[in-house]
């Protein structure tokens, strides 16, 4: 338990860094995409807005990358690949009626794809903080296999 704590502190400690950074300086980092000529403006009001989400993302992403890491070492490699390749085709659903359906627009497409990764951190934090993938059976099986 020392070394996945250890592993949350270092991943949500690097991740918070690039998210005071990605906030702090978004606007400084969306105009270095600025074109020479012509209005940016729109462009620049929607980059500022998803680097906030960007943000939040990092954070959620450093989860999903331990609890995923702890569990593949493990050997719940069967339980990880079945929740993960369900949530991301869930994920791609919702884009489609959000974006091809509602047209509600990309920041409501960004503020989805961003919940869901939050879903996903979720869905594996309960499993890691959860026994079922510590169970001797289950390790065995692992081994077996």
């Amino acid at each position: 338990d020392e070394v996945v704590t250890a592993g949350f502190v270092i991943g949500l400690s690097y991740s918070a860094v690039l998210a005071f950074i990605y906030i702090t300086f978004r606007f400084s980092l969306v105009e270095m995409f600025a074109p020479p000529q012509g209005d940016f403006s729109e462009i620049r009001e929607l980059a500022a807005f998803m680097m906030v989400g960007l943000s939040s993302y990092a954070m959620a992403d450093a989860i999903i990358q331990v609890t995923g890491g702890v569990l593949r070492g493990a050997g719940d490699t069967r339980w990880l690949m079945y929740a993960s390749v369900s949530l991301h085709w869930a994920m791609l659903v919702a884009q489609y009626f959000i974006i091809r359906v509602f047209e509600l627009g990309p920041r409501v497409a960004w503020l989805a794809f961003v919940a869901l990764i939050f879903a996903i951190a979720v869905v594996f934090a309960l499993r890691l903080r959860g026994d079922r993938w510590r169970d001797e059976k289950v390790l065995e099986m692992v081994m077996v296999e």
